[in-house]
């Protein structure tokens, strides 16, 4: 901190690359300044709000959760110097927006809306990202992506969510399935299949879970995968059945590798979202971005 006490945006740097490295010494080493440098920020700045940033525990650093609050203003404070910074030197024209979107969409969705979008801002480059809701989540709240388009549910508070399109799941099995051709199943059937999921932060996991749970319906996973390309190749293969997006079917099943049955009772319906942090300057680019998601 300076001499008048005030914190600058140096002082938010170092803050955040500990934030970032766990270990003063490793952030002080990132940004080519000594290690003594390094904790004098950060003692400077318990002093002066009296506050407690970081708790040390053998040797190891701990963020607090006052240490939490300070990092999201610090992340946000310095993107936007920073972006304000590159659209001053390229004449305030925003050349990339960087969007995550969650697997169902980024397969069946994201082409098809970058490829739109680029229509109305040929001179604006979007750069993607693919993975599960919760990892998309997590880039936002670091500021790594602008938007994350997601089908599974947020749960940050700090984060906005504008749903755009509607979404089904449906059980689907493969032709060697003895449920292939039935029109529907019962709910108790449902106990007794092999099940292919995706992993742990998946939104269409977190739906499957959770109406299989409100249903009271005890089921086994066979397979966990993190990918619907994997997970239809198995289910093809007479591995299992699984509950995917209708989107990601529609050619399997026209060709009839792959089935829909229908469960008397259950339904799997979900809103697809766009999702940002409450705090992010929204760009004209980015707001014509969200606008041609929803229309």
């Amino acid at each position: 901190m300076n001499g008048d006490d005030d914190m600058t945006l140096r002082d938010l740097e170092v803050f955040s690359a500990v934030c970032d490295t766990n270990s003063i010494t490793a952030a002080a080493e990132q940004l080519h300044i000594s290690q003594p440098s390094a904790s004098q920020v950060i003692a400077d700045i318990e002093k002066e709000y009296g506050v407690r940033l970081f708790e040390r525990f053998s040797k190891k650093l701990y963020i607090t959760e006052t240490g939490r609050l300070l990092q999201d203003y610090a992340r946000h404070i310095l993107f936007s110097f920073h972006d304000m910074e590159d659209r001053l030197r390229g004449s305030g024209i925003m050349h990339t927006i960087h969007v995550g979107a969650s697997v169902t969409i980024g397969t069946c969705l994201l082409s098809i809306i970058t490829q739109n979008f680029n229509r109305i801002q040929p001179d604006i480059r979007i750069e993607a990202v693919v993975d599960n809701t919760s990892i998309i989540e997590n880039q936002i709240l670091k500021n790594d992506l602008d938007l994350g388009l997601v089908e599974g549910n947020v749960h940050h508070p700090k984060i906005v969510t504008t749903p755009f399109m509607d979404d089904e799941l449906v059980l689907v099995c493969g032709k060697s399935h003895p449920f292939y051709g039935r029109k529907v199943i019962g709910k108790k059937e449902l106990a007794n299949l092999d099940f292919i999921i995706r992993e742990e932060g998946s939104g269409t996991r977190e739906l499957f879970v959770s109406v299989m749970n409100a249903n009271g319906i005890s089921w086994a996973a066979n397979w966990v995968c993190n990918n619907a390309e994997g997970i239809k190749n198995a289910v093809a293969a007479g591995i299992g059945v699984t509950v995917i997006s209708r989107m990601l079917v529609g050619k399997e099943t026209a060709a009839g590798e792959l089935y829909i049955l229908k469960i008397d009772g259950i339904e799997f319906k979900r809103k697809f979202n766009i999702i940002y942090h409450c705090n992010k300057y929204l760009t004209d680019p980015i707001r014509q971005l969200i606008d041609s998601c929803i229309l």
